[in-house]
């Protein structure tokens, strides 16, 4: 080769290795997308209440599913079940009605099991809200798709505690109208999680009975029946309250019952809360990742209906607008809310933390009449309550 044409040559050669260099390094980065078609899943979703005036839950979550279907050649196999059926598959393993689920809804009171899998390849955990994401974030991998904030607090008449709803609290004044006025579900598993799941209340005997104390000073002895007592207008509030209680209230009574957070010691006002979402189970890769993308659109519509029937918060970030034009609330009271859910820190419990809050839950309902009126001493409820916690 003449010397005029060497450096082209070179030239060329250096070109083409480059060339082949960022073919390799786009190849790396940007792997082809895992096909599901063709794909057969079973999907369990849970069943929601309808109310007057609401969009129909069910009819919704059909219609997605028959979109998703044509969209990537699948088929999905889409059955509502009831919470206990999906509470005890989740626990057990074990489905009486055939092939088990690739997806599940989580219900209201999620618990985290060794099953579900990490969905972090194929949904995006910044797509959430932190405390959202957070809930559902274990060892930095997200095992479950985020829908809404289901909350938890103490349901006010609107009379009673009136104005902005973050000087209500600054203040502190509102515990005060309300103390002895409270008729509260001491057989709730929310009673004591409201308060008690916080990290830095924990479920030590020694918090659980303080709480217990304060309770029997600011709210007074426990009642069979707080709504009768409401609808009598012998109590002004109600607590833990649910977005389910909190809607049927207003509806069905024609009550104009305001949320306020669930009060505890130490000055503590707060919203309680869990994420409902959707599990992704299964083994297949291609089983998981047609799961997962259909996972996000059951979410996002399910997070879409809590927010116009229940007032509750999206979990996805895009629907934020949704939240402030669809969910009834003031604007006080939405950002009051979102304010205190940006600084919370709960994550779903493991199968061992749900299963010992419950017994404690138990065995503190069973004993709180006899501790209130001093039949059963501080002692000896301390000593049952850390007999659970030991295991024993």
């Amino acid at each position: 080769m003449s010397g005029k044409y060497r450096p082209c040559a070179v030239l060329l050669l250096i070109c083409l290795f480059a060339f082949s260099i960022a073919g390799c390094v786009r190849g790396e980065e940007e792997p082809a997308p895992l096909s599901i078609e063709g794909q057969k899943i079973v999907v369990w979703d849970a069943v929601e209440p309808t109310f007057p005036d609401a969009p129909s839950y069910q009819a919704s979550v059909a219609a997605i599913v028959e979109r998703f279907e044509k969209e990537h050649e699948v088929d999905i196999d889409l059955r509502f079940m009831t919470r206990q059926e999906i509470d005890q598959y989740l626990e057990e393993g074990k489905t009486q009605s055939g092939e088990a689920p690739s997806l599940v809804h989580s219900t209201e009171w999620p618990v985290f099991h060794d099953a579900y899998r990490d969905v972090t390849q194929d949904v995006d955990p910044s797509a959430f809200i932190d405390a959202a994401s957070h809930y559902w974030t274990r060892d930095g991998k997200l095992y479950g798709i985020p829908a809404y904030i289901h909350w938890f607090g103490t349901a006010v008449e609107a009379s009673t505690v009136a104005g902005d709803l973050s000087e209500v609290l600054a203040e502190g004044a509102w515990l005060d109208v309300i103390a002895g006025k409270t008729g509260y579900w001491y057989d709730s598993q929310a009673f004591l999680r409201c308060v008690l799941d916080w990290p830095e209340n924990g479920w030590t005997p020694e918090s659980i009975v303080s709480y217990l104390k304060w309770v029997k000073e600011h709210y007074g002895s426990p009642v069979e029946d707080p709504l009768a007592l409401w609808q009598d207008s012998v109590v002004q509030a109600l607590s833990p309250v649910n977005p389910f209680l909190l809607r049927w209230i207003n509806t069905s009574e024609g009550a104009k019952m305001r949320l306020l957070p669930t009060a505890g010691p130490n000055g503590s006002s707060r919203f309680y809360y869990t994420v409902p979402g959707y599990i992704v189970l299964g083994d297949s890769p291609a089983e998981r990742r047609c799961a997962a993308l259909l996972g996000q659109l059951l979410a996002q519509n399910l997070g879409r209906w809590a927010v116009r029937v229940l007032g509750c918060v999206p979990a996805n970030v895009e629907d934020m607008s949704f939240y402030h034009l669809e969910c009834g609330w003031s604007y006080s009271d939405r950002m009051t809310l979102l304010e205190q859910l940006e600084s919370y820190s709960l994550t779903v419990p493991t199968q061992r933390e749900s299963q010992v809050r419950f017994k404690i839950s138990q065995t503190c309902q069973d004993s709180l009449k006899g501790f209130f009126n001093g039949d059963i001493p501080e002692q000896e409820l301390i000593d049952k309550i850390q007999g659970i916690l030991s295991g024993e």
